[in-house]
């Protein structure tokens, strides 16, 4: 989440910041009671955002992206992301390693049920480009020579 403490005010700047979705603005000069006021405005936006999707059983995986692991449905707030197959079982492996590195033999064997010798270091990296193409490309890191993690912010 973001707060914006800036100097100016003029709309055009404002405009570009909005299009960020940032948690606040405050204009410089600001006092301390301004910046606590947006901070915890901020802080109890998030909660309920948090709650709201809880609540339905979705889990927050970074970045305003929601996994609904009953359905198989990815969300960022409230918009559905359509994902393959593939690209499903990827993702929740991600999700399941928490933030630890996913290394490219496990997405081998539990990513793919077809025959395993066709399937190339560069068929991972095709289907992490086509994942990264609908979401975030901070949401996930590739690990060189390794694998790849999902950043949890």
């Amino acid at each position: 989440p973001v707060v914006y403490v800036t100097a100016s005010d003029e709309d055009d700047v404002m405009d570009r910041a909005i299009k960020t979705d940032p948690i606040g603005y405050v204009v410089k000069p600001w006092r301390r009671s301004d910046l606590k006021s947006v901070i915890k405005l901020a802080l109890y936006k998030l909660d309920q955002r948090n709650k709201y999707k809880n609540e339905k059983g979705y889990t927050h995986i970074g970045l305003d992206y929601y996994y609904d692991f009953e359905n198989k449905k990815l969300y960022y707030k409230e918009k559905p992301i359509h994902l393959g197959k593939n690209e499903l079982r990827f993702l929740e492996l991600l999700i399941e390693a928490k933030g630890q590195i996913v290394l490219f033999d496990e997405i081998y064997d539990k990513v793919w049920e077809e025959d395993l010798k066709a399937i190339t270091k560069n068929a991972i990296r095709v289907m992490t480009f086509r994942l990264r193409t609908k979401v975030h490309p901070k949401l996930i890191e590739s690990v060189p020579y390794q694998g790849y993690r999902l950043n949890i912010y």
